[in-house]
């Protein structure tokens, strides 16, 4: 009998993929890095997430702005545009359907 994959979870459930990472309101990159940075397997250094995140405005996927800080330079805050976030969800999407599947898989050797 073959399984159906289930849905993605809802960003409100304990398992979303979105939550270290959600964009969707504007956010710091140190903030980013940080929330990342509570899940071992997902840190991140600022060398790495900079130019990942220059490469996603370059391609459209988040929204940059500058902002002052209260107490020295100003900061650069990101957030994803629609087409990130229907990339994300896609993405999401796949990992669910991925990590559903991976038990049976590894079972078959």
């Amino acid at each position: 009998m073959t399984r159906r994959p289930p849905r993605p979870p809802s960003p409100s459930s304990p398992g979303d993929v979105r939550s270290p990472c959600d964009v969707s309101a504007w956010r710091y990159a140190i903030e980013i890095i940080e929330s990342l940075g509570a899940y071992p397997a997902l840190s991140a250094t600022p060398g790495t997430v900079y130019p990942l995140l220059a490469r996603l405005d370059k391609a459209g996927l988040v929204s940059t702005r500058w902002s002052e800080s209260p107490g020295g330079p100003p900061r650069k805050y990101y957030r994803l545009t629609a087409d990130g976030d229907a990339l994300l969800a896609d993405g999401a999407a796949a990992w669910s359907h991925l990590s559903f599947a991976m038990p049976d898989i590894l079972r078959k050797g």
